[in-house]
């Protein structure tokens, strides 16, 4: 019998949140939703240039771009840059570099589902773990749950399995920051790779003219 994979000890940056001790203001969770999901599309951003940065053997990166936003998927945009990262290094062998992308792109994908939960869920009056699944609080006591219409996050009785208040969103809007700012320096590396090989071509070039 396979032996049963042990569960981790404490919270890897990635993971749910635990369950609050209490909610906030309902203006004040909107509003680090909305400040998560701008930072994400600010990291994917980052992400399309790192994509155009592999696949582009000149500085004009757009028809990589648009491609990368051509694919409706988060899951399918990291499976372009896992393809595309293979091709690059196979192609310019930099092991340093290839090191340091691996926890780019294993980051993107564990830190997705989080995404995902802020973006869809709902606010809603806030409810304590133990409690039936009624939002009875008050009104001006809120938090994030899952939408009541999945069946993923949410069990038979309809009871949440996770609650974000504002100090949870806005933890992960500072890991998604983060996030931003390693894709940033990293594609930045791949860019300048990509624009010095680009200027030996043309040197190359102009010199057998």
């Amino acid at each position: 019998m396979a032996k049963k994979k042990a569960e981790p000890t404490e919270l890897r940056p990635w993971d749910r949140r635990p369950w609050p001790s209490d909610g906030n203001r309902p203006e004040e969770v909107f509003t680090a939703v909305g400040m998560a999901l701008s930072k994400w599309e600010m990291y994917d951003a980052q992400l399309s240039l790192l994509f155009g940065a592999f696949v582009s053997n000149s500085i004009d990166m757009s028809p990589a771009l648009r491609a990368y936003g051509a694919v409706r998927t988060f899951e399918g945009r990291t499976e372009m840059l896992r393809a595309s990262s293979e091709t690059y290094f196979s192609e310019k062998p930099h092991l340093g570099l290839q090191n340091r992308f691996k926890p780019i792109l294993k980051d993107a994908k564990n830190f997705s589902p989080r995404r995902n939960e802020i973006a869809h869920g709902v606010v809603d009056r806030f409810q304590l773990a133990d409690e039936v699944p009624i939002p009875v609080g008050p009104r001006d006591k809120c938090a994030l749950f899952p939408p009541y219409a999945t069946f993923k996050d949410r069990d038979v009785r309809l009871t949440p399995l996770y609650c974000y208040g504002a100090p949870e969103i806005l933890y992960f809007e500072g890991q998604f920051n983060k996030l931003m700012f390693e894709a940033n320096n990293f594609a930045g590396e791949i860019f300048l790779m990509v624009q010095r090989d680009s200027s030996a071509r043309t040197d190359q070039k102009q010199s057998r003219e």
